[in-house]
């Protein structure tokens, strides 16, 4: 989440919309210069991994010592009918954590030298708050990560601040209301409320993406189809170079007799 409220603002932001929850682990992300930055981002990650390491440990000894009890369990069955599995636990792999930083700090964290040790921390937090970042701060970080994880981002934003943010991501969805209509004239898609987001995400994205596939799959058999017809022909008048369909029908081929089906099934088409 990147806003340009003061810290208090956006942590209970978060809780109040779910992207904290109080079992949660917050780190805070204090700094005066780049090299306490650096440190800073360096000791959480060095913790982050130790931690990771010990839970995957523990996991995988809980792992070895089932496939053992199961095995007992199966040689004794005969002999011991009442052992069961019902008073085995799996273990519990640690809370969930979030990072939280102001601007100021993000000014640091994009730095070359830090770069790299603050994107890799930011990949092992369930959720990243960022405060009092501005346009062009938004901006940035979502480059990076655009560039770093090399995934496809997705932006909301309500105002004309966040217009930078949804213009670098990959697709962007604008709130039009009390903020104004300019985040909306910028994205991709636009909306009137939060809620909305849901339904655009799980039913239009997955229409949109079942349309988009029929679209390429109908426009390659249609070419390879056109394309071997004249291939046919070809062989049949013995390469003399006569047009196997007139000027008239030629033209008609793509802007009438294969177009209007495919924008019916990319307007119509729901396959939910």
């Amino acid at each position: 989440m990147l806003t340009g409220d003061k810290k208090e603002t956006a942590i209970n932001i978060g809780y109040s919309s779910h992207i904290l929850h109080r079992s949660t682990e917050v780190l805070t992300i204090n700094a005066e210069n780049e090299e306490d930055c650096f440190q800073s981002l360096a000791v959480h990650l060095n913790e982050m991994n130790l931690k990771n390491s010990l839970e995957d440990s523990a996991h995988s000894s809980w792992n070895n010592l089932d496939t053992l009890l199961t095995s007992v369990v199966s040689v004794t069955r005969p002999f011991i009918p009442l052992v069961g599995r019902q008073g085995r636990q799996p273990v519990n792999k640690g809370s969930s954590k979030a990072i939280v930083f102001e601007g100021s700090i993000l000014n640091y964290c994009l730095k070359p030298k830090v770069k790299e040790t603050f994107l890799s921390l930011i990949g092992k937090c369930d959720s990243v708050i960022c405060c009092r970042a501005t346009p062009l701060q938004k901006a940035n970080l979502v480059k990076a990560v655009k560039k770093h994880f090399k995934a496809v981002s997705l932006a909301v934003g309500d105002g004309a601040n966040d217009v930078s943010m949804i213009q670098v991501a990959n697709v962007g969805v604008g709130l039009s209301g009390n903020e104004g209509q300019q985040a909306a004239q910028s994205s991709d898609f636009a909306m009137g409320r939060f809620m909305f987001l849901k339904k655009l995400l799980l039913v239009h994205g997955h229409w949109c993406y079942a349309r988009l596939a029929s679209i390429l799959l109908y426009f390659y058999y249609k070419n390879l189809a056109f394309a071997l017809l004249l291939f046919w022909y070809q062989l049949l008048n013995g390469f003399s170079g006569s047009t196997a369909v007139d000027s008239i029908n030629l033209m008609g081929f793509n802007l009438i007799f294969t177009s209007v089906p495919i924008i019916v099934v990319g307007v119509l088409d729901q396959d939910l």
